[in-house]
């Protein structure tokens, strides 16, 4: 059984710093964007909270839009 580092409780499911399975991973979709820290234990359920296709296919669609065209309307000087 594992413990967390800074007191001697168990560690009893998987959370983004602290793992059950003894190998962790940076999990990365298709295009090499992080989707986190995975180990062996929880890597399906990580993978399960994404759409699956990212992991496949880089052309992937997404629905981003383009958050920072905005700030040359911004009348402000920052």
């Amino acid at each position: 059984m594992k413990y967390y580092e800074d007191t001697d409780e168990p560690i009893l499911e998987c959370d983004g710093t602290n793992h059950l399975g003894d190998h962790v991973w940076e999990l990365v979709d298709a295009r090499g964007i992080s989707c986190g820290m995975v180990c062996e234990k929880c890597v399906k359920q990580r993978k399960a909270s994404y759409r699956p296709e990212i992991f496949t296919d880089p052309n992937y669609d997404t629905m981003e839009t383009d958050l920072y065209g905005s700030w040359a309307d911004d009348e402000h000087d920052y």
